[in-house]
């Protein structure tokens, strides 16, 4: 259960912290802690992690623009998958969508991350897009990014 972890604000400190769980997260290359302080400089951006025994297992970043909020990058460590905290993530980014008046909220995922499009879809998005061949994959063959969308 997801119920022993807390959520905070990350800011530009924690840049290297997030580095680390994207590259943890995912199978190619991580951003960089100069890519993530990039991205937490720029205006609308913010960056939340969860907590579990005073030790980071997961992030969020996304931006608002206008009425529009973009998750760019969520993911959970390895050993702290399955146990809710990307679920706990995305709801608290879809509180501060409303409590910013965002209209809309927009991320972007790999066809093939069977878990991430079934949070996604479970929590309510839709595929309004698609981009094939958009997500790299080792021994040449890219899978198609689907562009998913709904409410805060």
């Amino acid at each position: 259960m997801a119920a022993d972890a807390t959520i905070v604000d990350a800011g530009p400190f924690d840049a290297p912290v997030i580095a680390a769980l994207h590259s943890q997260s995912f199978d190619q290359s991580g951003w960089s802690p100069r890519s993530v302080s990039e991205v937490l400089a720029m205006p609308g951006a913010f960056g939340i992690l969860i907590v579990v025994e005073d030790r980071p297992a997961g992030f969020l970043l996304a931006r608002v623009v206008a009425d529009e909020c973009e998750i760019l990058s969520l993911g959970v460590s390895p050993m702290a998958q399955r146990r809710g905290f990307g679920r706990r993530l995305l709801r608290a980014a879809m509180t501060r969508a409303r409590d910013l008046a965002v209209r809309m909220v927009h991320l972007e995922v790999a066809e093939d991350n069977l878990p991430a499009r079934g949070l996604y879809l479970g929590e309510g998005f839709t595929a309004t897009g698609r981009r094939p061949a958009y997500y790299g994959r080792p021994g040449g063959v890219a899978a198609t990014g689907l562009i998913l969308s709904r409410a805060p």
